[in-house]
């Protein structure tokens, strides 16, 4: 089946999933408001449309001003260089309105064929020929302009939606949701480490991740198809296998060949369970798995017994069926809505959204082994996974909308909590080991330390973390002052009240003492206190930020926006050609002498990199919208702190982006 991309000028649109594309194809971030008057516009481009007829349909009726829309619509027609009565795409005339003009030619764009069953191979010379050409100019643009690739590596979600554990090694796969952009992601973290990595991401519905060997399986589900997702997490090639359905429900593991498969088939009202065959992809339907509603299923993996969950009025039903003998065994009623179902060895377990069961083998009824000890009455469960004698569970706490993963140690069907880890979306890592955080409540800021909660500051306003001294406590910003506060207790240890907005904390060398740079109505100044003896003094007049490299000082001057030192017969000298620095500038540095600051425009943030005392000029590495913040974790990784949900690339609270 193939889909419509229609061809508007230079541009695409994709009118099924709204999306403006370039003229390559890839998709372009719209505001989202001028995202929704483009397709309204389109969608009607056979009139015009009026101001009023904007407000009632755009902004569902609430009160803007004129200029409001019009200055929405001029950033669209920025967007597609359109200019006055010449205007290629968006027409206006006075008293009538506007109207979409460009012609719109009709492309077909091929979806990925199934695999299933497996075609003749042909060599696709021209698909070889523009990868070879693609590579080529990737490469060429690489030397040339010396840029640098980001990897991300870590993402935390809005919504984790299903996780899973490779059974041999004990490595994570799950699936978060972004509302912020609308995107599904899958994500791989190798065991015993905090490093997520972003694999693929898909504006279709993700479900049920599944680890055969080195590779993540996952259902994809589109509006009128149906399908599989592999990624390789060592190579990161992945691959689209479409089946032949229009609703995808489960997927569970069967073993290190094949997995089962819960869907509705293509012209047809029933559901039912197909294994699928690794090796060539053959998709097998299993015997009496039919039904006339969506469930979920799972098959032990000697492939005889098939646990299928239904819902009901009251809840759902269990049915355990004898494949070898061709006999209903079990079936239970459950009086809460089952989410998962997991086989370990020859034993069931499952969960519902409150509690974990086992299937006794020998008399057929359902035990609780639930005994999770740091759960509340409004807490859900998500996901759980089973490995190597632990079982995890997702956890939502409803009231506060907070996700935790808690890992039990199973002692013959007994949970003993060993570990939590919160999966928060608001909680931004301020230091650079990462253990203390902040916390955005509907009350405000806490910042607190990861492992144990411990709050360490509240405040109304954002707690801005300046660094840590030598005896490693932490130096906040708020409110007016300084604070030194102890890491462990969250005790104040000195406080310094100061006028000016403190961009930035140094630690003085050999001293109780920390430099800060701030900037009042009279400009910028560096001061020195002496926090022990809570002395405050001025030290230099005109620096935007202070940085040591091998010992040896170095300093932004906010006149003119250069690098400047000293060198050995103490005469000042300059480093760099000019920043672009705007008054709200960030700025840290990382290893191998590399500046990293951003630059406020109008669409957003502008994140450039120098290297200290070389000769080549700041570059844009990364383009970035409601960022908040920039910081350095110790693997020098850069963690972008963002205070809201752009409509952008990057659309969650933090990411780590590898140097």
């Amino acid at each position: 089946m193939a889909r419509n991309v229609l061809k508007v000028g230079r541009f695409y649109i994709n009118p099924q999933q709204q999306l403006l594309l370039d003229e390559n194809k890839n998709e372009i971030a719209l505001e989202a408001k001028v995202q929704e008057i483009l397709f309204y516009l389109f969608d009607n481009r056979d009139r015009y449309v009026s101001l009023e007829e904007l407000h009632e349909n755009v902004w569902s009726g609430r009160i803007v001003s004129d200029s409001a829309v019009r200055r929405t619509i001029s950033k669209l027609r920025k967007l597609f260089d359109d200019n006055g009565e010449e205007a290629e795409y968006i027409k206006s005339v006075v008293k009538k309105g506007y109207k979409f003009v460009c012609d719109v030619e009709v492309e077909e764009e091929k979806e990925e064929e199934s695999q299933l069953p497996k075609k003749k191979f042909r060599i696709k010379w021209k698909k070889i020929f523009y990868s070879f050409l693609y590579i080529a100019f990737v490469s060429l643009f690489l030397f040339v302009a010396n840029t640098t690739i980001f990897k991300i590596e870590t993402l935390v979600q809005e919504h984790v939606l299903a996780i899973t554990r490779n059974l041999k090694t004990g490595d994570y796969a799950y699936i978060g949701y972004s509302p912020g952009d609308a995107r599904y992601q899958l994500f791989y973290r190798p065991d015993g480490t905090k490093d997520d990595e972003l694999l693929t991401f898909s504006h279709d519905p993700l479900l049920s991740p599944i680890f055969i060997d080195n590779k993540i399986w996952a259902g994809w589900q589109g509006i009128n198809s149906c399908g599989l997702l592999k990624v390789d997490v060592k190579t990161k090639k992945q691959s689209r296998i479409t089946l032949d359905c229009l609703a995808l429900v489960h997927m569970s593991m069967i073993n290190n060949h094949e997995f089962l498969i819960t869907m509705k088939p293509r012209n047809s009202d029933i559901y039912q369970a197909y294994k699928f065959e690794i090796k060539d992809g053959k998709i097998t339907p299993i015997n009496d798995s039919k039904m006339e509603m969506p469930f979920i299923a799972s098959l032990s993996s000697d492939e005889n017994i098939l646990a299928m969950v239904y819902p009901h009025l009251r809840g759902s039903t269990l049915r355990l069926l004898d494949l070898k003998n061709n006999l209903q065994i079990n079936k239970n009623d459950i009086p809460e809505r089952v989410i998962q179902l997991r086989w370990q060895d020859s034993s069931l377990k499952f969960a519902t959204e409150s509690s974990l069961y086992k299937l006794n083998n020998n008399t057929g009824t359902l035990d609780n082994f639930d005994v999770r000890s740091n759960y509340y009455l409004t807490t859900k469960i998500i996901d759980f996974s089973i490995y190597a004698g632990k079982v995890q569970v997702l956890h939502e706490e409803d009231k506060k909308a907070t996700q935790y993963l808690n890992t039990y140690n199973d002692y013959s069907g007994i949970l003993e909590l060993s570990n939590t880890v919160f999966l928060d979306s608001h909680m931004l890592p301020v230091l650079n080991d990462e253990s203390v955080i902040i916390d955005h409540q509907p009350s405000g800021y806490v910042l607190k330390n990861r492992n144990d909660q411990k709050v360490l500051a509240a405040s109304k306003n954002m707690i801005r973390v300046l660094t840590s001294t030598d005896n490693n406590d932490i130096v906040i910003f708020n409110n007016g002052h300084v604070d030194i506060i102890n890491r462990t207790t969250g005790t104040l240890q000195y406080r310094l009240d100061i006028q000016s907005d403190v961009k930035q904390a140094l630690v003085v060398p050999n001293e109780s003492a920390l430099w800060l740079i701030t900037l009042s109505p009279v400009g910028w100044q560096t001061l020195q206190w002496n926090y022990k003896e809570n002395k405050a003094s001025a030290v230099s007049l005109h620096e935007r930020m202070r940085f040591f490299i091998d010992k040896n000082l170095f300093w932004v001057d906010s006149r003119d926006g250069i690098i400047k030192s000293k060198n050995d017969l103490g005469e000042v000298i300059s480093l760099s050609d000019p920043l672009r620095l705007s008054s709200d500038s960030l700025w840290i540095l990382g290893k191998d002498n590399y500046l990293w600051f951003t630059e406020s425009q109008s669409y957003g943030t502008d994140i450039y990199k120098i290297k200290v005392g070389s000769e080549k000029s700041a570059n844009v590495e990364l383009r970035i919208r409601g960022l908040f913040n920039i910081s350095l974790n110790g693997r020098n990784q850069l963690i972008l702190q963002l205070e809201q949900q752009p409509q952008s690339l990057l659309s969650s609270s933090f990411r780590l982006i590898s140097l």
